[in-house]
């Protein structure tokens, strides 16, 4: 008899082609945990038949509770098998290109793209078919590691014995990479940061400890109707999942010392900036390239005797005209709140 253990666990990805269609996994993703779940509604017998207790309730449609999926930063490698995390920020961000040897990774008005995560749990397999990604964090800190915390709304969750389940158990043990991808570092950070009004230099860097990332797309709440002839089949499951408000962005970072006025200067002249933070590893490198954020909070309160931190918060824009420096390696335009770019293994973009 199977025992589920957490070392055992392995985590598949595939970029689905059509939505509420699964695919077997076809790269393993490294993380740290996972927390998806079905969870139903119950519907209540209230009608009265002379009795105090409650009769037996009806179940009401389901929906996939994916909150959250957590994995280490790393640079892929694609040794025997595509081990990684780029399809992720894909996923979060809508769109991907390769250029300069580099994978470009930015946003879309919608969010179309969905992929099927899988997860080897040693009693069965669990799939989670066409998930979207609803949020996402990015953060780090001084000695330690870059991680990223997604939570997902999917169209379904199967177990090994549902009908229609497509991921077997040899899919997942069957990819090998030979390769363990290196994790991307603290250490291996440079933040800059200034005004918009030239490219960034190496004067422009800034000493941290850490930051966080965030980044909420809005998607739909899970909705249920009737079926209708294709697409929207099965009305015990949600209509597909769409952007249902704007993006919202914002970038938390934390000076250790209290050195300058630079930030709170910035805020209160309502400074438009611009800003990257790299991690770079001999020839690989993941980058979070921002246009345009505005600093909308800043603290460096005494606590006690000791040193006095600070904190900065910001909110990401779209480009802003004045910007006309930031791209990506290969000049390729960001006009967006953000782009990622990631230089590793890979020799095209995760959604290829």
């Amino acid at each position: 008899m199977a025992t589920g253990q957490g070392f055992a666990g392995i985590c598949g990805l595939s970029s689905e082609a059509t939505y509420r269609t699964a695919l077997a996994p076809d790269e393993l993703c490294p993380f740290i945990s996972e927390g998806f779940s079905k969870e139903f509604e119950r519907i209540a017998q209230d009608y009265m038949i002379g009795k105090a207790g409650a009769s037996v309730d009806d179940q009401a449609p389901g929906q996939v509770v994916g909150a959250p999926l957590s994995v280490p930063i790393v640079y892929d490698t694609i040794t025997g098998a595509i081990f990684g995390v780029d399809l992720l920020f894909g996923l979060a961000l809508g769109s991907g290109a390769y250029a300069s040897n580099r994978s470009e990774y930015s946003f879309t008005a919608q969010i179309d793209e969905s992929a099927t995560i899988s997860f080897d749990k040693q009693v069965s397999v669990h799939e989670v078919v066409s998930a979207k990604v609803a949020t996402m964090e990015i953060t780090g800190s001084s000695g330690g590691d870059l991680r990223a915390n997604f939570t997902f709304n999917a169209h379904n969750l199967r177990v090994t014995g549902d009908a229609g389940i497509v991921v077997v158990v040899g899919d997942l043990t069957g990819l090998a990479p030979t390769v363990q991808p290196e994790k991307a570092l603290f250490s291996d950070l440079t933040v800059r940061i200034a005004d918009d009004a030239n490219a960034l230099a190496a004067g422009d860097k800034i000493k941290i400890n850490n930051f966080t990332l965030s980044l909420n797309n809005n998607l739909s709440d899970p909705t249920f109707s009737t079926p209708e002839n294709s697409g929207h089949t099965d009305s015990s499951l949600s209509e597909e999942y769409e952007r249902n408000g704007f993006r919202e962005v914002t970038l938390s970072i934390e000076l250790p010392r209290y050195e300058a006025d630079t930030f709170l200067t910035h805020l209160k002249n309502d400074e438009k900036l611009t800003a990257d933070i790299v991690a770079t590893d001999g020839s690989d490198e993941f980058s979070i390239l921002i246009p345009t954020l505005k600093v909308t909070d800043w603290k460096g309160n005494i606590d006690g005797p000791d040193l006095m931190p600070v904190t900065v918060e910001f909110m990401l824009f779209l480009k802003h005209p004045d910007n006309t420096d930031m791209a990506f390696a290969s000049s390729n335009a960001i006009t967006a709140e953000f782009a990622i770019e990631t230089k590793n293994a890979r020799t095209t973009h995760a959604f290829a």
